[in-house]
């Protein structure tokens, strides 16, 4: 790492593994900000678009970035012709990826974070300043973690971990051209059902203090 920038802690995380808390632990630890999709609203602001829209149409199809454009199209039409914004059929299934992307790039230029998902282990893949993590774990315990989590049966938390992991697979592969589970992308893999809870915070903790001296 170039100790003189910022840092970014880039999480990719299987469902059910409580990757979003150990990240929040971990920025809370590190005194730096969590960027997950609630910070990201500039893309809903520019699209018209909220986050539980996007997710919805993200968790019905395969071709979920048409069906967004499509959705954009039918409901925000009138905006189009409103001062300077975009005329609908400018508006590519790239558009969102791209805008998102620019945030992201432009927030860590002034900041240190961890962002969770997001495709940020992709989209930081060359930067020196990126400690990028995936946190895994057996299907049995994952399983268990959104049973818990989530107050639903087996059926149904089997159910959430097959579609939510697809998406975020589907989301990676659509704009990386890659896998998420190619290990060589990352720079430290944490299988929770080695470790705590406390003790995967720590292990990441630790990681970015000895590549940020």
């Amino acid at each position: 790492m170039e100790s003189n920038n910022k840092y970014i802690v880039a999480v990719s995380r299987q469902f059910g593994t409580r990757g979003l808390s150990i990240s929040k632990a971990v920025a809370e630890k590190l005194g730096v900000k969590i960027v997950d999709r609630n910070y990201l609203t500039l893309v809903c602001e520019k699209f018209n678009l909220t986050f539980e829209e996007i997710e919805k149409i993200k968790s019905q199809k395969s071709n979920w970035w048409n069906d967004i454009c499509h959705f954009y199209s039918n409901n925000v039409a009138l905006a189009a012709s409103e001062g300077d914004k975009k005329p609908v059929n400018t508006i590519t299934p790239k558009a969102l990826y791209l805008a998102e992307t620019q945030i992201l790039k432009d927030f860590t230029v002034h900041e240190s974070c961890v962002i969770v998902g997001r495709s940020a282990c992709h989209i930081f893949k060359d930067s020196p300043n990126a400690l990028k993590v995936f946190i895994h774990g057996p299907e049995s315990l994952r399983l268990a973690n959104t049973m818990e989590k989530y107050h639903v049966d087996e059926k149904k938390a089997m159910e959430m971990m097959e579609d939510n992991d697809k998406t975020r697979d589907n989301y990676v592969k659509t704009f990386s051209g890659k896998s998420r589970y190619d290990l060589r992308d990352y720079d430290l893999v944490i299988n929770i059902d080695k470790f705590s809870f406390d003790e995967a915070v720590n292990i990441i903790v630790n990681a970015v203090s000895s590549f940020n001296k």
